[in-house]
């Protein structure tokens, strides 16, 4: 591929990959191609403006994908200065330094070290599978393939500040490099005088300190870095450095002020400028504007903007010294920091025209100007409408209106309800006066306003007693169509959400009220007494646990158990209640159960049998008798001489010890319980009985002896 000098682009060899088919754009305009390079089956152009643009197609990307690195979206976008290829792969040198690469990466060769991480590059190169870097500090770095050592950099070179020119083989296109250079910017600052343009020419020159030579067909692009409102433009923004390695051009301004030109240096060897970019600064001598808004009113605030311009910013003030005009109006200072004339212009200072001078001064000279402020007297303040003035006049307005009598009420109630009804006590009632003063000479309108003012404030209702409220609920209920029942449940469900919610004192008293209040309506109380009755039920007596027990018992002696169930039922009853007990209160219970069944013989003796039951006595321990001779005339044996006889023992119990004393005269002997135990009493019985049978028995073996 090669670029003629009549700038035409021609291309031949082989096309596999679409690397003879450079884009039509680019072949078309040849003259801005900077430089080429291309691979196996992909070619690659640097524009002059350092825009990279890169076609064909691998046939790596179908055989092995995913070693393929996409083409980066910023060679479009950016701006570079150099390109190399290899066979599947390519690189580019960006203005900063940085190297971006791209393609077949087999061997890493389009991957960039990060030992280049922080570096800024000032060459590149590329071989068939692997990449070369040079830094700004001599440098070389290499990464790729290394079959044959082409990424092993010899220790001679390693060092810092002895490589000045890099270049590879294997097929590889040979790049030269200016490794230092020395930029310098001029800016020759031309005439400046009022009404014409400002312009000023720019200079770059460019040294390559290795080989003390200037630098020629460098690409400088000059830019205004701060062009927002000085309206400057350049001649030339892209200049190429001549033989001489210089680059011109002329920035024309339409005003005075601080431009900043940049240049950016590129080069198709891959230059990179130390320095980049170059800045540089211009002045211009110190100009003074009109002054905007330059009419102002006695006491009103004032705040009038001073326009000044040139490089360095100059100082502002008022000339004071003779011959100059006057000061400012008494009330306006200014201030040299935001170039603001500005306060209160004095209400002593008469009304006219007010001349003065300002002077602004930097290193380049100064400048004087007059300027004139106009005075005007103070507008007069309206009188302020009194609110009563205002609320006749909408009145009036209203009534002069084409509504109807009722529409215009509405209308004044709503003015009053806005105007007077906000206000309260004495200046609600002041205000209304006024009104209805200026208002005297119009019946009509004083008319409309007392309706207004009646409607706007209406009477309160007296509230309602809760003893009347109550009355004529229960009036009204009695008075309804329910039933006699129905109306006592609804008088309890009145009185029960109003006196019922009250306590003590309080509660009787609204109640008596009520009463007083239905005095005449003998129904009415009645109900009232009955709901109240059965809204407050007396409590019922609490049943003594004698009397429970009690009527248990009976109950269950009348039922249709038997004997024995019965028996069980008392024992179970006593032992739930009785048997809970202890000592004197146990046998006070008790006492007291078998009181209230004193007349109920058969009830006393079920429950005599359950207690007996219930607390057995233990048996006496069997003492061994000592056998006494047979007295004569006795009717009785020991029982040994009895057991030899061959007839029956009987050994008498206590009761019937007690039954033989008694029949022989002697007392018996009782503790002092058993003589009130009816358990014992009916024992002792019992026993005498048992005693007489067996002192019959042994009355007639004695006689048939």
């Amino acid at each position: 591929m090669v670029v003629t000098e009549d700038n035409q682009f021609f291309s031949w060899g082989s096309n596999t990959g679409g690397q003879l088919d450079a884009p039509p754009e680019l072949k078309n305009n040849a003259g801005n191609i900077a430089a080429l390079t291309g691979g196996t089956d992909h070619g690659v152009a640097l524009t002059n403006d350092g825009k990279v643009v890169n076609w064909g197609k691998s046939n790596k990307i179908e055989n092995d994908p995913k070693n393929m690195i996409p083409v980066p979206d910023t060679l479009s976008q950016g701006v570079y200065t150099a390109i190399a290829s290899g066979y599947h792969h390519s690189l580019a040198l960006n203005s900063e330094g940085k190297i971006e690469a791209w393609g077949y990466n087999d061997n890493g060769q389009a991957k960039v070290p990060g030992d280049l991480t922080g570096k800024t590059v000032v060459a590149i190169a590329a071989a068939a599978w692997h990449s070369m870097a040079l830094t700004t500090e001599g440098k070389v770095y290499a990464w790729g393939s290394n079959y044959d050592g082409q990424t092993t950099v010899p220790k001679e070179v390693k060092g810092e500040g002895t490589v000045t020119r890099m270049g590879t083989s294997y097929y590889a296109p040979y790049v030269e490099t200016h490794t230092k250079m020395a930029p310098t910017l001029q800016v020759t600052r031309g005439l400046v005088s009022t009404g014409s343009d400002y312009s000023h020419e720019a200079t770059v020159v460019l040294k390559d300190l290795a080989t003390d030579k200037p630098i020629e067909k460098a690409v400088v692009n000059f830019s205004i870095a701060n062009n927002d409102d000085l309206g400057a433009s350049l001649t030339s923004e892209r200049v190429v450095t001549d033989s001489s390695g210089v680059a011109k051009t002329r920035i024309i301004g339409k005003k005075p002020g601080e431009y900043t030109i940049e240049a950016h240096v590129g080069y198709i060897k891959a230059i990179k400028a130390e320095g980049y970019p170059i800045t540089a600064k211009f002045s211009g001598t110190p100009t003074l504007g009109e002054i905007s808004g330059a009419t102002v009113k006695v006491g009103e605030l004032v705040s009038l903007k001073v326009i000044a311009g040139g490089f360095p910013a100059p100082r502002v003030g008022v000339k004071t010294d003779t011959g100059t005009g006057g000061l400012l109006p008494k009330g306006l200072t200014l201030n040299p920091d935001t170039l603001l004339i500005e306060g209160n212009v004095e209400k002593t200072v008469s009304p006219g025209e007010y001349t003065f001078a300002l002077v602004a001064k930097n290193e380049l000279g100064e400048t004087t100007r007059q300027y004139t402020i106009t005075v005007q007297a103070a507008d007069k303040p309206e009188p302020e409408e009194k609110p009563e003035d205002k609320i006749a006049a909408q009145i009036k307005g209203i009534l002069a209106g084409q509504e109807t009598e009722r529409q215009k009420l509405d209308e004044v109630k709503k003015v009053l309800a806005e105007t007077v009804g906000k206000l309260e006590g004495e200046e609600k009632a002041a205000l209304l006066g006024k009104v209805q003063d200026l208002l005297k000479d119009d019946a009509a309108a004083l008319k409309v306003v007392a309706e207004a003012q009646n409607a706007e404030e209406p009477k309160p209702e007296p509230e309602e007693k809760p003893e009347d409220k109550i009355a004529a609920q229960i009036k009204g209920i009695l008075a309804g169509q329910e039933t006699e029942r129905q109306k006592l449940d609804e008088v309890k469900k009145v009185l029960a959400e109003t006196v019922g919610k009250l306590e003590g004192e309080e509660k009787a008293a609204l109640l008596g009220k009520v009463q007083d209040l239905l005095k005449d309506d003998a129904a009415a109380l009645k109900v009232v007494a009955e709901a109240q009755n059965a809204e407050e039920p007396k409590p019922e007596p609490e049943e003594k646990p004698e009397d429970k027990i009690a009527a248990q018992i009976k109950g269950i002696l009348a039922g249709q158990e038997t004997e024995r169930q019965k028996l069980d039922e008392v024992k179970k009853v006593l032992a739930e209640t009785v048997g809970k007990l202890e000592g004197e209160e146990k046998a006070a219970l008790l006492g007291k159960v078998q009181d209230l069944l004193k007349d109920d013989a058969a009830a006393l003796k079920v429950v005599a049998e359950a207690q007996n039951a219930e607390e057995p006595k233990p048996e006496p321990e069997e003492k061994p008798e000592k056998e006494e001779p047979n007295v004569a005339g006795s009717n009785t044996e020991t029982p040994k001489a009895a057991e030899q006889k061959g007839g029956a023992v009987t050994v008498p119990s206590d009761a019937q010890k007690a039954a033989e004393a008694n029949a022989k005269g002697s007392p018996a002997t009782l503790s002092k319980t058993g003589a009130h135990d009816p358990f014992l009493l009916v024992g002792a019985v019992l026993a005498l009985l048992g005693v007489g049978v067996v002192l019959r028995l042994r009355g007639r073996a004695s006689k048939s002896s």
